[in-house]
């Protein structure tokens, strides 16, 4: 059985008026059966550019309360269990 089932990474830049945003994220999972698995992810997002008090002047991840500053991060550890 394969431990380590995948390995993924991910970085873009998008921007967006004056507004530059760079997104990286890496995922992993290792599985301890047939069934089980558990799983870490980490996401950083920057902004810079964005005019002061804007929208866009704060990072923001989905489904995380907005970052204070421009700069965010989060890690999600979990484990899955397939029926």
């Amino acid at each position: 059985m394969e431990r380590i089932r995948r390995l993924r990474v991910h970085a873009r830049r998008v921007q967006r008026r004056s507004a530059k945003l760079e997104y990286r994220d890496v995922e992993t999972d290792y599985a301890i059966s047939k069934r089980i698995d558990f799983y870490l992810e980490g996401l950083y997002q920057n902004v810079h550019g964005a005019p002061a008090g804007s929208v866009l002047s704060h990072a923001m991840i989905n489904t995380v309360s907005p970052s204070s500053s421009d700069t965010q991060a989060v890690v999600v550890v979990g484990m899955r269990h397939a029926f």
